[in-house]
């Protein structure tokens, strides 16, 4: 239970720092590509759709890897932990 409250405050806290600093924007030429792909995130997210919101976040991080594209990789990979940890306690 504690290490879950850990979890659960590393993931907030997370979330936090990537919605209010702008170091995520990125003025890179694959912008709308992942604007896009965010979005479709967001909505999957706003329709308690985590699978997909995960699908979505791990297509956006393996174009990041490919792409060498830092700051994608990053806020990727915190959306990961975010959904991994959401579908687990669902029990999927």
């Amino acid at each position: 239970m504690n290490s879950m409250l850990v979890k659960l405050t590393f993931l907030f806290t997370s979330l936090i720092f990537v919605n209010d600093f702008s170091f995520f924007d990125t003025n890179d030429k694959g912008k709308d590509k992942y604007d896009k792909l965010w979005e479709k995130v967001e909505k999957y997210e706003e329709d308690a759709l985590p699978k997909y919101a995960l699908e979505t976040v791990e297509e956006i991080y393996d174009i990041a890897v490919s792409e060498n594209n830092d700051k994608q990789i990053i806020k990727a990979t915190i959306f990961r932990m975010k959904y991994n940890n959401i579908l687990e306690e669902e029990g999927y």
